[in-house]
């Protein structure tokens, strides 16, 4: 008879000790986890409490329209006109003033609200224009409500998801950007004043420019530099760069153009979200300290109850977001003005000598852009990506760019500035330039010299650039567009909006009479 193979025998204790190392590693792992989460919701929710009662905070107020008043609203998508100005159009209209809007795209770069609208799972290029074509209708519609007539509403056309991609790196005809969705890359909307046109930055500019040419509008409204969408960001550029254009071209009256700001999209805000139409908007709590100064459109609740109503005809982007929507419906507007007077760069001979990205090498001067810090959970777990001010400096051959972080540096995140120089007759390069470094690559307080010249060195909380302005590609610099960004990860942290720059040595056209 065969032996039976012998059964190994295990322990009451043998068994006890396993669970514990079992619950001693489950708890070693969880426990940072868990404490991460808890760290997170509480950082969320300071941000959410403080935009909360930044809702609250007096504001003064804002200039009503009159019978005088010309406004030209530019509007990246289709709703983000009746969001942030619905109450100052039905404002302007009764004051017997004028109001367009002109839409920059079709909101068109929306698969799921696509695949949603027309209950499909394929979605198609075609489908895209279609659905662009559609979001018209509701923009029509929403207007109509708001007592604007149809012929002071422009559709330019352009791809959603594209405005910042033609700002950047499509600027010429010759090089045209192509929708990851619609596939296009002549503007394929026959309403469109430039249809069948390259979809480019320098179509892009022309149009709006040939559209405040139209209007000679006393008030300009589009959305702030920061804003978080691309989209927005890209506008703010384009239609601040029209305005530039128009005053170099010799159009005095464009000198007397108002530029002012509203703000869809930052982190969490607005807050409460829902629907609270009996309580004010403020802007977003970081924003209040900074360089854009805010002001109140109070509305009557005829004008939130019709601004209800306008947005009720965008449908489609009811079904998908609307409990965001709605939290626009409010008491009151908001409209920013940024001061070009901070905008000048500091005329100092010598501090491109002295590169040691060190505040106390610097003279006093105010920032260029001011960026809101803490706002966000990323922000906040990455306080060395988060910006909070960036400064200019130009010595007749260099501009010297400082961008201070909210903490020291960090090995982790690459440092972005891009600039898009313009000279006196607001000519311009085909694309951005961007310098970037992570100082992981570059020690503290050394200076790391690129191929165009340009100098890099970072110190503490700060990272200095100097950049050559034979450089920047135009012979006669007169102002330059710079974004700060930070990166970790391939997931953007912080970024200005592309801010301007003015160079106080390079004279100004004058304008013709």
């Amino acid at each position: 008879m065969p032996n039976r193979p012998q059964q190994k025998s295990v322990s009451l204790t043998d068994k006890s000790s396993k669970h514990k190392a079992k619950r001693w590693i489950t708890s070693l792992v969880l426990f940072p986890l868990i404490l991460f989460i808890a760290l997170a919701l509480a950082i969320a929710y300071r941000i959410h409490a403080a935009n909360n009662e930044a809702g609250y905070s007096h504001l003064p107020r804002f200039q009503k329209p009159i019978n005088t008043t010309s406004i030209l609203i530019f509007s990246p998508h289709p709703d983000d006109e009746t969001l942030g100005t619905s109450g100052l159009i039905q404002e302007t209209v009764w004051a017997g003033g004028t109001a367009h809007v002109v839409f920059m795209t079709n909101g068109d770069a929306f698969r799921v609200g696509v695949a949603s609208y027309y209950r499909i799972f394929q979605v198609r290029p075609s489908d895209y224009i279609k659905y662009g074509e559609m979001r018209q209708k509701e923009a029509l519609g929403s207007l109509t409500t708001l007592g604007m007539s149809p012929k002071n509403v422009t559709f330019l056309g352009y791809p959603d998801l594209g405005m910042m991609e033609m700002w950047q790196t499509h600027w010429l005809p010759g090089g045209p950007y192509t929708s990851n969705y619609s596939k296009a890359t002549l503007n394929p909307y026959p309403n469109a004043p430039t249809y069948g046109k390259p979809y480019c930055g320098q179509n892009v500019l022309a149009d709006i420019e040939t559209q405040i040419i139209a209007d000679r509008p006393t008030d300009i409204y589009t959305t702030h530099p920061t804003d978080n969408h691309p989209d927005h960001t890209a506008t703010s550029s384009f239609v601040f760069t029209a305005i530039k254009k128009l005053e170099a071209d010799g159009y005095t009256w464009a000198y007397g153009i108002h530029l002012h700001y509203f703000i869809i999209h930052r982190g969490d805000w607005p807050i409460p979200q829902g629907s609270y139409p009996k309580r004010p908007l403020g802007p977003p709590a970081a924003f209040t300290p900074l360089d854009t100064h805010w002001r109140s459109l109070p509305l009557t609740a005829a004008e939130v109850s019709t601004k209800a109503h306008a947005l009720d005809h965008y449908v489609s982007q009811e079904e998908m977001m609307d409990r965001f929507l709605v939290s626009f419906i409010r008491t009151n507007e908001i409209f920013g003005e940024l001061s070009e007077s901070s905008e000048q760069a500091l005329d100092s001979d010598g501090l491109s000598n002295s590169l040691t990205a060190n505040p106390i090498t610097w003279p006093q001067c105010t920032p260029v852009a001011k960026d809101p810090v803490g706002d966000t959970d990323l922000r906040v777990f990455q306080p060395g990506g988060d910006i909070s001010s960036v400064y200019a400096a130009y010595d007749k051959n260099n501009l010297i760019i400082r961008v201070e972080m909210h903490s020291k540096l960090s090995k982790t995140v690459t440092y972005q500035l891009a600039f898009r120089p313009f000279d006196s007759a607001m000519n311009t390069t085909s694309q951005v330039q961007t310098f970037s470094f992570s100082p992981a690559d570059l020690n503290e307080g050394v200076t790391k010299q690129l191929g165009n010249g340009t100098r890099i060195n970072w110190s503490g909380n700060n990272a200095e650039y100097v950049i050559p302005v034979t450089s920047l590609g135009e012979p006669h610099v007169r102002l330059v567009l710079a974004q700060a960004k930070t990166v970790f990860s391939q997931i953007t942290i912080d970024h200005t909006g592309y801010r301007p720059i003015f160079l106080p040595q390079t004279p100004h056209t004058t304008p013709l009479p």
